[in-house]
């Protein structure tokens, strides 16, 4: 109770509420749990913990030989296996149910084949040593940090998670991610600045009581991205992403020294950069010019009833040049 009101006097949202001892040799660690409201906390307890030892050093009849504030102990920004089974931020679970026709017409793979290639990851995360067992969550959870005002450096130990697929009895894709460890915060800190306290309030989350909802759309925004990243590596689309988005697109087509692939995909790189892009009739006709030119006439068959749509828009792209001279 007297660590409680010592610590509590420095804060209007930190609650002490439990203090664990672990001693190695002749060390003593004191690890000091808090609870920080709407705030993500580490300015927080940082400055309670502070006050906690200074009345420990007053009033305690033996004296410490030394003492340190911060031990290792919080694992602060750093990949550790503690963030599985104990909660030092928010916790958060997402799931999602996908018809097996949606996972199929947009993310171009079956739940089966998602399932697969989920098993494969994570025995090779295991093969690696890798502490969590996600695809990409540290992509989503840093850009979100940066733009919000969290801590981006948290992501070390934030992006620590796991994420669950099966096929349920319907045949339907189920998926879930769980999140133990979200520092996140909607008051105090870097959510004061300028343009990361705009992009809070444009979605409505700037300010106490809005927390836990952040929490959550950060744990959405992880699940939609292992989602997309799977469901690229599936259906081929990884490597080719790379290229056309983070490739230098400056290159001149040269037709005397390119093939007409290479020459497609300076195209493509460029057009995708461009600031206003062309119609998509203008992108589908290009597609088209570019299947007669290097293959000739339609040689598939048309995409049946339940492929998507863009398969479909393709098809007819080509099929609408059929005749026409590869020259």
């Amino acid at each position: 109770k007297l660590f409680k009101a010592e610590a509590e006097k420095t804060t209007r949202y930190g609650k002490l509420v439990q203090i664990k001892y672990t001693m190695a040799g002749n060390n003593v660690h004191m690890k000091c749990i808090y609870t920080t409201g709407d705030a993500a906390g580490q300015n927080i307890v940082t400055i309670a913990t502070e006050k906690i030892v200074e009345y420990i050093i007053k009033q305690s009849p033996i004296k410490p030989k030394r003492f340190f504030l911060e031990a290792g102990m919080s694992c602060d920004k750093k990949a550790n296996s503690s963030t599985m089974s104990f909660v030092r931020g928010k916790k958060v679970i997402c799931e999602v149910t996908i018809p097996k026709k949606v996972c199929w017409s947009t993310l171009h793979a079956t739940p089966t084949e998602v399932v697969s290639s989920g098993d494969i990851g994570l025995s090779g995360l295991i093969l690696a040593g890798s502490v969590g067992m996600n695809a990409h969550f540290s992509n989503a959870i840093t850009a979100l940090a940066i733009a919000l005002g969290q801590d981006p450096a948290c992501a070390s130990e934030s992006h620590i998670g796991l994420c669950q697929t099966e096929v349920d009895e319907n045949g339907n894709l189920y998926f879930a991610a769980t999140l133990p460890n979200l520092l996140v915060g909607t008051v105090g800190g870097g959510t004061k600045l300028p343009s990361q306290r705009a992009c809070l309030e444009l979605m409505g989350l700037y300010g106490s009581g809005h927390a836990h909802a952040l929490a959550e759309i950060m744990g959405a925004v992880c699940l939609a991205g292992e989602l997309s990243l799977g469901a690229a590596i599936i259906s081929g689309d990884f490597a080719k992403a790379h290229k056309l988005l983070a490739r230098e697109s400056s290159d001149p087509i040269d037709l005397k020294i390119d093939t007409i692939e290479q020459a497609f995909e300076k195209a493509q790189a460029l057009v995708i950069k461009l600031s206003s892009p062309p119609s998509r009739d203008v992108i589908l006709s290009i597609y088209g010019l570019y299947k007669q030119a290097s293959v000739g006439d339609v040689n598939i068959d048309k995409p049946g009833i339940f492929s998507d749509l863009k398969a479909k828009a393709k098809y007819n792209a080509w099929k609408a040049k059929k005749g026409t001279k590869k020259e």
